[in-house]
Order: structure tokens, then sequence, then C-alpha cells
């Protein structure tokens, strides 16, 4: 009987949410935002860059540089493990398939084209309307 018990509050344990992961994700994805929202800024390469280069933003972005993305898959390997707590290998593929492949698909259609079209115009590579270059259609991504 009190393996039971302990068995059920186990599982009770396991099932409730973690909140402070929740929060640590928050985190992570503000460290994100900010990075990426920085790199426009500063003086390292990049797709699109600002005329006006702020170095004061440099040091704090190389000090989240070394987290951003350990941080990140430190999140994903706890979302992993919960997730494989309560699913089968095949139903978690399926289900990370149904959540991340629209939002691949819009990214690769919608958001990639237009910054490959900006970066080269920045860059003088191209002169032109967005809609004449056929190397901004996403069939051409990599060229």
């Amino acid at each position: 009987m009190e393996t039971t018990t302990i068995t059920s509050k186990v599982k009770n344990d396991l099932s409730k949410r973690q909140h402070y992961i929740d929060w640590i994700r928050v985190l992570a994805f503000g460290i994100l935002i900010f990075y990426h929202s920085g790199m426009f800024f500063v003086s390292w390469g990049w797709h699109v860059k600002n005329n006006i280069i702020n170095y004061d933003l440099e040091p704090p972005m190389e000090w989240l540089h070394q987290w951003r993305l350990p941080l990140l898959f430190f999140i994903s390997g706890v979302g992993v493990s919960f997730a494989m707590k309560s699913r089968t290998g095949w139903q978690f593929v399926g289900e990370r398939t149904k959540r991340l492949f629209l939002p691949l698909v819009f990214g690769m259609f919608v958001i990639v084209p237009p910054q490959i079209y900006f970066e080269r115009i920045q860059r003088h590579q191209i002169t032109g309307s967005y809609l004449d270059l056929p190397e901004c259609l996403p069939f051409c991504i990599l060229s």
C-alpha cells in the first residue's frame, strides 16, 4: 500500500507544471529578442545594419552571446524530458511536427525572402523592386 502511495505522489509531482522553468523560458526568449534586435546596431556582421553603430551595446551582447544558445538548448531539453514522460517517441515527433512545421513554412515563404532582398539592397548587389527578383522567391533561398 505504501509503494502505491509513493508512486502516485511521484506521478502527481511530475505532472505539476514547473513554473520556474516557464520563467527561465521567458528569460531565454527575452535574451533572444534583445540579442537579435541589437544585431542591427552593432559593428559585427549581420544581414542588414543601421547607419549608426552603438558600441555601448556590444559588451552586454558579447556577454549574452555565451549564454543565449546554451540556455535555449537547456530549456529545450527540459521540455523534451517532461514531454517524453507522458508520450511515446512517435507521439512526440508527431506533435512537434504539427507545432513546428507551419511556423517553419511561414518563415521560409514570408520572413526569409524579404530579408534576403533587403540584405542585397543594402550591399548594393541588386537594384529593382522585390517582385522583379526571382532569387527572392522562397524556392531560391539558398542561391
